[in-house]
């Protein structure tokens, strides 16, 4: 089977169109079933957290004066 220069150019172009469809279409549907981490507080405190806590006799307070010193 033989083709001619625009036939083979074509069926390149159609070929290369393909690959390429195929790579973005696998690439956005890995991102879109990842579930990250995520990014604000969860709502359990730690075992360890509480434990630094009672050692170091962190008040409220003291957390309130921190906060207020950083900006937020």
């Amino acid at each position: 089977m033989k083709f001619n220069k625009n036939t083979r150019k074509l069926i390149l172009f159609v070929a290369l169109v393909a690959i390429v469809f195929y790579v973005i279409r696998g690439t956005r549907e890995k991102y879109e079933e990842s579930v990250g981490p995520s990014v604000g507080p969860s709502g359990e405190t730690s075992e360890e957290v509480e434990k630094i806590i009672k050692e170091t006799n962190i008040t409220q307070e003291d957390l309130d004066l921190m906060f207020d010193f950083i900006g937020n």
